[in-house]
């Protein structure tokens, strides 16, 4: 049992500690467990933000008091997605009252895993008289290209263009989350490695890359 926990323990002993990068760490390891927790709560995007940054809030304040009464009698992802639903309801019920659930909610799925094509979706192409076969397998092979890419990013550039772009957040919520002193400046950047490195491969063109990085993000 005390292996099964090693990792966690080695986590937050760090983000107790103080460590920036362990809560940076911590963010992309357990957003998706916060935000699977919450997503039934609301249909709307600007409230589920709200809520997701509410509970990354509550969980830093005060030292992250939260997370230092973690007591490791469960998983931590199974602690958290508890603590997540309960920090949900307190912030919908103090916007909308006890009774908030007479508010229209739609369930929605998400995959544990960020789901690469949505950056793509709105890809312009000039072939678009293309089969759609052939057109399907050139947009695989350019998320196959921008998901390597993805791997050479450091821990905080890959989540800073997972937030920003897979999760939808604002660059200056990303900016303030990730405490970059110039959040448009770096993820910037961050961007020109990616594009960079996916014009290594001859396969695709400037044009197309640069398109799959337009219009998809929120100031």
């Amino acid at each position: 049992m005390k292996g099964f926990f090693d990792g966690d323990a080695r986590l937050l002993q760090a983000l107790l500690a103080g460590d920036t990068a362990a809560w940076q760490k911590f963010i992309l390891q357990y957003s998706n467990f916060i935000y699977r927790a919450i997503i039934k709560y609301t249909d709307g995007y600007d409230e589920k933000m709200a809520v997701y940054l509410h509970i990354l809030e509550r969980l830093h304040e005060n030292r992250f008091e939260r997370l230092r009464r973690f007591a490791f009698q469960a998983k931590l992802s199974t602690w958290l997605t508890v603590v997540s639903r309960r920090l949900a309801l307190d912030f919908l019920r103090s916007k909308y009252g006890r009774d908030f659930r007479l508010k229209k909610i739609r369930v929605v799925s998400i995959d544990a895993e960020p789901d690469y094509l949505k950056l793509l979706a709105d890809t312009a192409t000039p072939d678009k008289e293309m089969a759609a076969g052939e057109r399907h397998e050139q947009r695989l092979r350019l998320e196959s290209d921008l998901q390597r890419a993805m791997a050479a990013l450091s821990d905080k550039e890959r989540l800073a263009v997972q937030l920003v772009y897979f999760k939808g957040l604002r660059i200056k919520e990303v900016g303030k989350l990730l405490e970059l002193h110039s959040a448009y400046k770096f993820l910037g950047r961050t961007l020109k490695k990616i594009k960079v490195e996916m014009e290594k491969r001859t396969r695709f063109s400037r044009i197309r890359v640069r398109d799959a990085f337009e219009g998809e993000a929120h100031e």
